[in-house]
């Protein structure tokens, strides 16, 4: 009978909580708080506790359900006012301003703008009251660390946390340094994790040194310890650290980051582990360079992206209603986490991003030898293989890429970084012998630069008769075989490209390529990658179409995708802006005598 009783209290609950919403004070006695002793920095905090697994509260990504609301000891009040809502709460309460900074509410001023439910407001009112009363801390079951409270955008704790935790319990002599883009930050993650301890059960708790709980630093028996610091030049100097947490790495003052990085890169590169979490701020900073390093596979860092749609809730309406409300170049940094740029990028990035989903669906027929097979190919058809090398030391990739001519699909590529110019001259030997094993057609090119003469100096050395059936294309006019890239070279053939990706004439499969267009801007007069990104598959496509640019000259599709387009016929109403309606078929006006 009990359990009947209790199933339909809570049936109960639910229909009621579904019907309204609730003030955090009334929600925390709904769910039958239980006493709890929570101290921090040695002074009680907690006074009660609620585990609840029904209820959701709304946040930036939609509505995340509340895993444990918490009651604290009596506060000082601050009542903040904005342009359309009102808080009450503590003087330490957390809200994110305009540039996504997290900020105490003591430290706001009249004028500051903060994010809300309604898009930004300015904050009209701050009053420090003289009333006390009993706070709530809201504690999200999944990895949203922001929610709103009366539409005002709040913090909450996030995942970090309970691994930071869990991986100074478990190892020995390890040091975890936490650099956050504030000191506040710091510190809340050091509150995090300590209410995280505070909450494990006694036999899984190591002990805490007697002098190793304060408001930056928490050390355990086991000779571990977590410090926690405002992100500064030399944070961490002289430490040696086992694992970096930098929180909101990309809103740390660049000048700071170039600094801070330069200082810690020796600790990292003798074995620490490095973990970095942000939403974009700009694209030319250390966090945006490192990010775009991960997804070339040049840095070490392993790429973690969570999408805006994996959240339950989201879908087009979703997007729509957001995008109206932040507009379009906000929803893009806040929810598709995409690096703005102040540079001129090659490609249109509207276009990137309406491409960027087919590719990613994209699954290529098969992988031999790191050569990816994005479409099988085809008996007599005609192939286009261009060359970009490279040395072979770790730095810059080798690319080769094939394309089908005239469709212009991209069906297959090789990259690599470590390949020896020999080993790259037998990859291409294979694809080449693979390609006419089919019965194509096949025309290719290499970049003649200084690698570049060595792969051909293989080719001319090579007798095979294999190479006398396919055809080696070298610019018109020139004594040198393959293509020499100038400034003037380049930019045309990346005009070219720009003009055929845009109007469906070229079509990419790989989602290394795609990845560099999005970081391939204007710098100084020509093209190239940003910091930290790369643009060897780019350049081996450019060398792809200069060969379709050479083959214009006596092929005439050749010609048609590069110079073809459409044009409408201008009339003279478009010219003058009216028409004056004379047709010469047009039958006379009629004459009255």
């Amino acid at each position: 009978m009990f359990r009947i009783f209790k199933g339909i209290k809570q049936l109960l609950i639910n229909w009621c909580l579904s019907k309204k919403s609730y003030k955090i004070g009334d929600l925390h006695n709904i769910l039958t708080p239980k006493s709890c002793d929570i101290y921090n920095d040695n002074k009680l905090k907690f006074i009660e506790q609620t585990i609840s697994n029904t209820i959701s509260v709304e946040t930036p990504t939609g509505y995340s359900s509340i895993k444990h609301t918490h009651k604290t000891v009596p506060y000082v009040v601050w009542h903040l006012i904005t342009e359309k809502n009102e808080l009450f709460c503590a003087d330490e309460h957390i809200v994110i301003n305009y540039n996504n900074e997290e900020v105490f509410v003591k430290d706001l001023n009249v004028g500051d703008v903060l994010k809300t439910t309604n898009g930004l407001e300015t904050v009209v009112s701050l009053i420090e009251t003289s009333k006390l009363d009993n706070m709530y801390d809201i504690e999200l079951d999944d990895d949203n660390h922001v929610y709103y409270t009366n539409n005002i955008l709040s913090h909450n704790s996030v995942t970090s946390a309970a691994y930071l935790l869990w991986y100074a319990m478990f190892n020995f002599d390890k040091t975890v340094l936490i650099a956050s883009n504030k000191n506040a930050n710091a510190m809340e993650m050091i509150l995090r994790i300590r209410f995280a301890y505070e909450n494990l059960p006694l036999w899984l708790k190591p002990g805490v040194k007697d002098d190793g709980w304060n408001k930056h630093e928490i050390g355990f028996d086991n000779d571990s310890r977590i410090v926690s610091t405002a992100t500064s030049e030399d944070s961490g100097r002289g430490m040696a650290i086992s694992l970096l947490f930098l929180d909101e790495f990309a809103f740390v003052k660049p000048t700071i980051q170039d600094e801070f990085w330069t200082s810690i890169a020796p600790t990292l590169s003798t074995g620490g582990s490095c973990i970095m979490t942000s939403t974009p701020n700009g694209d030319m900073n250390i966090y945006a360079q490192v990010w775009r390093g991960s997804q070339m596979g040049t840095n070490g860092f392993y790429p973690i992206h969570v999408k805006w749609d994996e959240a339950p809730g989201r879908d087009g309406n979703f997007k729509e209603e957001e995008t109206g409300r932040i507009g379009a170049r906000r929803w893009q940094q806040e929810y598709e986490c995409v690096f703005l740029s102040s540079d001129c990028l090659l490609i249109d990035s509207l276009y990137l991003s309406n491409i960027t989903p087919m590719i990613e669906k994209i699954v290529p027929k098969k992988t031999l030898n790191d050569v990816v097979i994005f479409e099988e190919i085809m008996p007599m058809k005609t192939y286009l293989l261009g060359v970009d090398p490279a040395t072979g030391s770790g730095e810059d990739f080798s690319v080769i890429t094939v394309f089908e001519f005239p469709s212009m699909v991209q069906v297959a590529e090789y990259r690599s970084n470590t390949m020896s110019t020999n080993d790259l001259y037998g990859v291409m030997k294979n694809i080449l012998a693979y390609l006419e094993s089919k019965g194509a057609t096949v025309y290719f090119s290499i970049e003649n630069n200084g690698v570049g003469q060595g792969l051909i100096a293989l080719y001319e050395a090579d007798e095979d008769e294999l190479l006398k059936t396919v055809e080696f294309i070298s610019e018109d006019g020139k004594n040198k075989l393959g293509f020499t890239t100038t400034a003037r070279s380049k930019m045309r053939a990346c005009v070219n490209f720009k003009e055929m990706l845009e109007k469906e004439n070229l079509h990419i499969k790989s989602r290394i390529l795609l990845s560099e267009m999005k970081s391939y801007v204007r710098a100084r007069g020509a093209y190239a990658a940003q910091p930290g990104a790369t643009d060897d598959c780019i350049a081996a496509v450019l060398i792809v179409l200069r060969l379709v640019e050479e083959i214009a000259s006596y092929e005439q599709e050749a010609f048609d995708k590069l110079y073809s387009g459409d044009y409408e016929e201008w009339s003279q109403k478009d010219w003058d802006g009216y028409d004056d309606g004379y047709d010469e078929n047009d039958e006379g006006m009629p004459m009255i005598l």
